[in-house]
């Protein structure tokens, strides 16, 4: 896969840069993998990557947005984990800054995923991270919006602070050396697969258990 080009400064091909930059803008690619402990499922992710400009927080300026959303099972029950990486991108050297946000949450029409937050942790080992745990009420949002094709993240740089909304295009697989985007329904249909047999398993291991 092609993860959004990320230049370095070439000092007078700046200008050069910026349109190679804003030609990828937006999801540049999304993937979805089954997760497994000790060769049993326990969760279902997708993987994502995208290119916006933060006019909210930085005039503007590239920012890189990666991460991933997880259906997982631990301890009796079943979780929702939402990981989103930030990284500014210099807008004189293009160099990469990781700038870790405040928040993480979900976005369904006027709701977000708030009320269901479990806990946020930005002590993690991925420069720039954030990871938002939340309880399984989150998981008819997540469905709504993978049937609508566009998963919508947000999160906030400082304490209080607006949140910028970023639209995860799942029908984005890739994104090739001439910045066109390749499209699948691949993450979509394979997460709601995973999705379907990790909630099946995890109930019959729970009436095995009664």
């Amino acid at each position: 896969m092609v993860a959004p080009a990320i230049a370095q400064p070439v000092g007078p091909n700046n200008a050069v840069i910026e349109q190679v930059l804003a030609s990828r803008l937006g999801t540049g690619y999304t993937v979805a993998a089954p997760k497994f402990t000790d060769g049993v499922l326990t969760g279902c992710g997708v993987e994502f990557a995208s290119l916006i400009k933060d006019f909210t927080y930085k005039a503007g300026n590239f920012v890189r947005v990666d991460g991933s959303f997880n259906l997982m099972t631990a301890n009796n029950s079943i979780g929702i984990l939402l990981k989103i990486v930030v990284n500014d991108l210099d807008p004189q050297s293009y160099k990469i800054i990781p700038n870790a946000p405040v928040t993480a949450f979900f976005v369904s029409g006027n709701a977000t995923s708030r009320p269901f937050l479990i806990k946020q942790d930005r002590e993690t080992d991925t420069p720039g991270a954030i990871i938002a745990i939340y309880d399984a009420k989150t998981f008819p949002m997540l469905v709504q919006s993978i049937r609508e094709g566009t998963v919508t993240i947000a999160f906030a740089r400082r304490k209080g602070g607006a949140d910028m909304q970023v639209p995860i295009d799942l029908s984005v697989e890739d994104t090739n050396k001439e910045g066109a985007k390749v499209r699948s329904d691949k993450s979509a249909t394979s997460f709601m697969k995973c999705a379907s047999d990790l909630i099946d398993a995890e109930r019959d291991r729970l009436n095995k258990s009664k």
